[in-house]
């Protein structure tokens, strides 16, 4: 009895292993979007940034321009610093 019962047990283990195994191209997509919109999420943070770098660097010039140094070299070290 345990001989005809045993093979039964083994090969449902094994098909049940072997399905199991199998990927989900639907997850699969779903991975590559989310990786995607964090890259369009990153550079859109890039470009902020970019953007106000270059404000303070245009107000730094026209700082220097008027002679006012400590304004100047606060607007420059501000725009580094991004």
């Amino acid at each position: 009895m345990k001989h005809r019962i045993l093979p039964f047990i083994v090969i449902s283990l094994f098909t049940l292993l072997i399905s199991s195994c199998g990927g989900n191209k639907e997850i699969t997509r779903d991975e590559n979007s989310r990786t995607n919109n964090e890259n369009l999420v990153k550079g859109g943070i890039v470009s902020e940034m970019m953007e106000q770098a270059r404000q303070y660097y245009i107000s730094a010039l026209a700082k220097q321009d008027i002679n006012s140094t400590s304004e100047t070299v606060s607007n420059y070290e501000s725009a580094l610093r991004i």
